[in-house]
């Protein structure tokens, strides 16, 4: 028996569509004991757009003696299948890439041995021979295929359960992330409350402290230096003095006059700032104590997905292998079985 070739590139690729996908470029370059290297059957979605044709499968003996070589010769004839020589798949899973290589290779065999048998033991001859029959249990045959068809199932159930793992772990690390950023956020909150409150408001030497005693001690200053003034002989609030010194002291006094009058509207604001410093820690130590708390399950959620995850791509292989199993069962009884027919 002639050996057929096949090369396979495994490569990253950097979908403008999807994002990071593992991509399996599988080539026939020598035909072996087939008929050509044309193996792969693919479909016409858009005949415009080359791009969007569909993989059908692995030929089957059928396709290799029927179905149309080339896309533009399939076009031509006014049909939609074609055969050709290269097969590309592209997967977002890893793992499920892993595992699609070696399933690519089973199929690659599996439809190289069906022509093989096709050609040699089951295509009849000119002018056909005499088969006696039946030379197949029957109802074995059929129990075989049943318990193939429920490994398909199997299969595909597990694809699908590995495709929502995937998604469970990325939303759960989203989700962790963004617990982790708000934990980082009521962090600075906390520390501002820790210096900017406690330590350069609300202490013994902070601004609070120092404002009230400035101001106490401002309005002292004033009430002494309008004592004195008026131990001259003069009246503050007044007739100013004509000139000199006294009329220089007396305008000193006004200014002060002033900025005490406008510091009694601004005073309040130093007890409202204080309530406000307050309540906005109080929600500051509150929201970190909650985002910690939410980290932390969100963290636990990130490990419980990934186990999930581990399980599932874990439980997909075990499917992969009963389904060979099970095909391996039935061309064991009739090596002549169409996968395809299933």
């Amino acid at each position: 028996m002639l050996d057929t070739d096949i090369t396979l590139e495994c490569i990253p690729v950097d979908d403008p569509d999807g994002g990071l996908k593992y991509q399996i470029t599988c080539t026939c370059t020598v035909a072996g004991e087939l008929p050509d290297t044309y193996l792969f059957v693919y479909d016409v979605v858009v005949p415009a757009d080359a791009k969007q044709d569909a993989f059908v499968r692995v030929a089957n003996p059928y396709d290799l003696e029927h179905v149309v070589v080339g896309r533009a010769a399939a076009l031509a004839a006014g049909v939609l299948r074609f055969r050709t020589n290269e097969m590309v798949v592209r997967y977002v899973d890893l793992q499920l890439a892993v595992q699609a290589k070696t399933a690519i290779g089973s199929r690659i065999d599996t439809a190289i041995l069906l022509w093989y048998a096709f050609k040699t033991d089951f295509e009849s001859t000119t002018p056909p021979s005499v088969d006696p029959h039946p030379t197949t249990d029957q109802e074995l045959l059929q129990t075989l295929t049943d318990v193939y068809k429920a490994a398909i199932a199997a299969r595909e159930a597990a694809e699908e359960a590995v495709v929502t793992a995937m998604q469970a772990v990325t939303d759960a690390v989203t989700a962790a992330a963004t617990a982790a950023s708000l934990v980082q956020v009521y962090l600075r909150e906390t520390t501002f409350c820790q210096t900017g409150r406690v330590t350069y408001w609300a202490s013994t030497n902070g601004v609070k402290a120092g404002t009230i005693a400035l101001a106490g001690a401002s309005r002292t200053f004033f009430n002494a230096q309008v004592a004195w003034y008026n131990a001259t002989g003069y009246v503050y609030p007044g007739a100013a003095p004509p000139s000199g010194i006294w009329l220089t002291f007396y305008n000193q006094l006004v200014a002060m006059a002033a900025a005490l009058t406008s510091w009694a509207v601004s005073e309040p604001f130093v007890a409202l700032l204080d309530t406000a410093f307050s309540a906005f820690c109080v929600d500051a130590s509150t929201g970190y104590s909650i985002a910690v708390t939410a980290k932390a399950v969100a963290d636990v959620a990130v490990a419980t997905a990934q186990t999930d995850k581990n399980k599932a791509d874990a439980d997909l292989a075990a499917a992969i292998a009963a389904e060979d199993a099970a095909l391996a069962a039935i061309k064991a009884v009739c090596p002549t079985f169409d996968p395809s027919s299933v």
